[in-house]
């Protein structure tokens, strides 16, 4: 199993940023405990977080925004480590039992049998979100299932995780003085991720049982989204500019976009469909013509076709650009002489705009 994770510098900074909060929340009254609430639940969902990273390969992990403090965000997660945390804490102290060594052999199986099914329902939790698919026997024991020997190894990693905190909170912390409280709240707070960064790296090393991608597709998948970003970014701005009267510098911002994106036919597909939500199909239609000439110069017969046929169901009256009377012979291959004709008919048209400049 691999241990980079527990020596990771984010990881030791973000533990000592939660104790430093949660030893403020805890001497500031009233105001302290509300702070206290949104900093706990903030370190539950990033230790969500560092699972589901470092259980997909990810080591360098960003560190928690501060839309994890949000009381009212993601209440699944926090709910799931509090439940498990509850139920420990039961198992542990209930009275309902009675006293004597059955009762005291019910505690110890019962938090014992708490324990050790925590690290799979949190695998479960923190790679789907779903808390219901999380406290399914059937779930988590999948997880224990494909682990086998690695499920035993790391719930012995836990073991000394948790002898290894006690530890220094017991006999090394009291020596840091007045900074002891402080110090402990540290070491609270970065047991806790690194619990969730064990259960992530036992994950990660049978990752291909568990489907799960690849640090390379893990990456593309965020570098799309920050390209998708800035593209709605851009949008937004021909958007803005097309409702407040001024279409042809809209035009212009959406040929900028698909220009930097050197026409591809990504961004034509990806400007069209955003297109078609606006209020006005007519602006969407306009790109479409630009977009069937792309998709017929690139040798794309049955998209081009397909296109069209789209954009006539939005307006009847949509005009085919003339590049597309190269798609006459194939209209006519696939059975639809109407539009072959259709289309043959723009060939004058066709030569005159290649024989045109350039605008």
């Amino acid at each position: 199993m691999d241990l980079r994770p527990l020596r990771s510098s984010t990881l030791l900074v973000v533990a000592a940023t939660y104790g430093i909060l949660l030893q403020i929340a805890s001497q500031a009254g009233f105001f302290g405990f509300m702070l206290w609430i949104m900093v706990t639940l903030s370190l539950y969902r990033y230790g969500y977080a560092v699972l589901r990273d470092i259980a997909r390969g990810r080591y360098n992990f960003p560190p928690p925004g501060p839309e994890t403090m949000n009381p009212w965000g993601e209440w699944a997660l926090a709910t799931h480590f509090m439940f498990f945390a509850a139920l420990a804490y039961l198992c542990a102290t209930t009275p309902l039992l009675g006293t004597g060594w059955l009762a005291a052999a019910v505690h110890y199986l019962g938090l014992g049998a708490v324990l050790a099914v925590f690290p799979a329902s949190a695998a479960v939790m923190g790679l789907t979100s779903n808390l219901g698919a999380a406290l399914s026997p059937k779930s988590f024991g999948t997880v224990i299932v494909v682990l086998k020997t690695r499920y035993a190894a790391l719930l012995g990693m836990c073991l000394l995780l948790a002898v290894a905190v006690g530890v220094t909170e017991t006999v090394v912390v009291p020596w840091a003085g007045f900074l002891a409280p402080v110090l402990g709240q540290m070491v609270s707070a970065w047991s806790t991720l690194a619990l969730f960064a064990l259960i992530g790296a036992a994950i990660h090393a049978q990752r291909e049982d568990f489907d799960l991608p690849a640090e390379l597709d893990v990456r593309e998948e965020r570098d799309r989204q920050d390209r998708e970003r800035v593209w709605k970014s851009a949008l937004d701005r021909a958007y803005a500019s097309i409702r407040s009267g001024f279409v042809e510098r809209g035009y212009g911002t959406v040929k900028e976009l698909i220009a930097s994106e050197r026409e591809g036919l990504e961004i034509y597909q990806w400007v069209f469909n955003r297109m078609l939500d606006w209020e006005q199909p007519q602006h969407a239609l306009e790109l479409g013509r630009r977009f069937v000439a792309r998709l017929v110069a690139d040798g794309r017969r049955q998209n081009a076709l397909a296109l069209i046929d789209q954009c006539r169901q939005l307006s009847p009256s949509f005009a085919i650009p003339p590049e597309a009377a190269a798609l006459s012979d194939f209209a006519r291959a696939m059975g639809r002489p109407r539009l072959a004709a259709e289309l043959a008919a723009l060939a004058p048209q066709a030569d005159v705009s290649q024989r045109a400049p350039s605008p």
